[in-house]
């Protein structure tokens, strides 16, 4: 199903203004971006919404429990300080 909604002019510059109906319908404000689709002669336009990572946080189901990175580096930091140790106990003998 085709549906005009109204004419745009084109710029010298390349630029069109959007109707404001059309905006609406695509959910589209200013400084979003706009996909072009080019199907034959017809022009297809769509909103690309920008997503943060709030947007999608909890959304991925993990088999395992999150891993606490401070606790991470503090266990490799403590490995890096008993190896030398280690090293230092064996030049001393």
């Amino acid at each position: 199903m085709m549906t005009k909604y109204e004419t745009g002019k084109l710029s010298a510059k390349g630029v069109v203004a959007i109707p404001v109906k059309v905006r609406k319908i695509l959910g589209v404000e200013e400084g979003d971006k706009l996909e072009f689709e080019l199907e034959g002669e017809r022009l297809i336009v769509r909103g690309v919404k920008q997503v943060s990572i709030w947007d999608v946080f909890g959304s991925m189901k993990l088999d395992k429990p999150l891993v606490d990175v401070k606790e991470l580096r503090d266990q490799y930091r403590e490995g890096l300080i008993a190896d030398d140790l280690q090293r230092r106990k064996n030049l001393e003998e």
